[in-house]
């Protein structure tokens, strides 16, 4: 009996192609990953500026913060320290854009759009209320 080598040329094939099948399913898991994880800003900005807003008696109604809507990316942008007085966010950047709506009751918005499509995940958080997502949740 001859002795075989260690791979066979069509097994060192099916190898390869595993491999990369692999290699791909698990690099998109990691991409929505991290978009998931930047997306997750919005709650944490909103949960901030809630809280600021808790010790304010009479708050009123914001524009769109530090950017326009329209202007969303995936890059972050600093934090403008005239957007709301006193308040400090917990990130020096933020790639979203953030409003006090008025309305009964008052309503925290924020978009973001970390992948850059151009699409803009939306959630709403009402003063007295839960975070709530308003957009597709395969919108980021």
């Amino acid at each position: 009996m001859s002795r075989r080598g260690f791979l066979t040329r069509f097994e060192l094939a099916i190898a390869v192609v595993l491999t990369l099948g692999v290699g791909a399913l698990a690099s998109a898991e990691v991409r929505l990953f991290v978009l998931r994880q930047r997306r997750a800003e919005v709650g944490m900005m909103l949960t901030a500026l809630r809280q600021h807003l808790d010790g304010v008696d009479a708050p009123r109604a914001f524009g769109p913060t530090p950017r326009d809507p329209a202007r969303l990316g995936a890059e972050a942008v600093g934090w403008s320290a005239d957007a709301l007085v006193g308040f400090t966010p917990p990130v020096p950047t933020v790639r979203g854009t953030y409003a006090l709506q008025r309305g009964d009751p008052m309503r925290l918005v924020g978009w973001i759009d970390v992948d850059g499509d151009g699409r803009a995940a939306t959630y709403t958080l009402p003063l007295d209320g839960e975070l709530r997502r308003t957009s597709p949740p395969d919108v980021y």
